[in-house]
């Protein structure tokens, strides 16, 4: 299978940091609309463990 080579797009510009902006701000605006959701997204991310509790990596 032949590797795709993609050039990454720079994140030194001003249209790039708008576009993160405004792509993170629609991911956030998504991710806490509900208690639930919120919680769904941090044990995702791998902030809480799905028992609730703080996971590892992020415990004293």
């Amino acid at each position: 299978m032949a590797r795709l080579e993609v050039t990454p797009t720079p994140m030194n510009t001003k249209k790039a940091a708008a576009e993160f902006r405004k792509k993170s701000a629609a991911y956030v605006a998504t991710a806490t609309t509900s208690k639930k959701k919120a919680r769904n997204t941090l044990v995702k991310l791998g902030i809480y463990t799905p028992s609730g509790r703080l996971s590892k990596a992020y415990s004293k």
